[in-house]
């Protein structure tokens, strides 16, 4: 059994469920913050008695900072998680909406965001077995990405949306800084979510060919995979399924396109 520690390869992080893990985390706080006070109906009467309004009762929202002072509100929010300390390390990172935004548009672009989110790569190194006559990556390893996954498996769907829908004035102002005007991070997450949900789940083993500094797959099929799809086969079948099919659930309450998984296990 080889333990790859080579530069290149440590850089394929942990990003085909970075983006929705963040959006979930922020939700599993807010959801179980006290309810807000109940809407109020205020009437105003004018001194001649001549007119009286009354305003629309409206649903109390969430007073959002500006996005350059967003920090510390990102991390009061996701610091309530302790039961989820592989987020504690994307808490030390800075600008975590604009950072967020960057990785869900790198997803969307089908690359792996993982230069931005290094501190939140798995501890163990990706792993191998066999030689150099048939090597494939060892399936012992991929438990490392267990905790995160679970994590995320664990997600309130609902909350999910409602605070999707409550940053989305922050999201799209971060949106926008990348130069895209139209703001459309509603697509933008689409194109992301719909590379992870295409992904193949590979049962049987998968080999690999061994370059200089790096693996590849030998599978002809998978090595023309997008770069974030070829991350995401790295989790394994068995956590591959699990965030498919989280992600399915978190479309519909996003309010974004469906996309059905790729297919039948192979």
């Amino acid at each position: 059994m080889t333990d790859l520690g080579s530069m290149n390869t440590k850089r394929w992080q942990i990003v085909a469920i970075i983006a929705v893990v963040l959006i979930g985390a922020l939700v599993t706080y807010y959801v179980t913050r006290a309810p807000a006070p109940a809407p109020l109906t205020v009437e105003t009467i004018d001194e001649s008695d001549e007119a009286i309004d009354t305003e629309t009762e409206t649903e109390e929202e969430i007073q959002l900072p500006a996005l350059s002072e967003s920090d510390a509100f990102v991390r009061e929010l996701v610091a309530m998680l302790s039961a989820h300390p592989t987020l504690a390390a994307w808490l030390a990172t800075e600008e975590l909406i604009r950072t967020f935004v960057v990785a869900v548009e790198n997803m969307a672009q089908g690359d792996t965001p993982s230069r931005h989110l290094a501190l939140l790569a798995p501890r163990e190194s990706f792993r191998t077995s066999g030689d150099s006559t048939r090597l494939i990556i060892d399936p012992d390893g991929y438990a490392r990405y267990d905790l995160l996954v679970d994590a995320f498996n664990s997600l309130d769907v609902v909350g999910c949306g409602e605070l999707y829908r409550q940053l989305k004035p922050l999201l799209v102002e971060a949106y926008r800084e990348l130069g895209y005007p139209e703001g459309d991070f509603d697509a933008a997450m689409n194109r992301a979510i719909e590379y992870v949900m295409r992904t193949p789940i590979i049962t049987r083993e998968i080999p690999l060919l061994s370059r200089t500094v790096a693996y590849e797959f030998a599978d002809e099929t998978l090595a023309a995979l997008a770069p974030v799809q070829q991350q995401a086969l790295r989790m394994g079948p068995r956590n591959l399924r699990l965030v498919q099919r989280k992600l399915g659930e978190l479309t519909t309450a996003l309010g974004l396109q469906s996309t059905p998984a790729a297919g039948p296990e192979q």
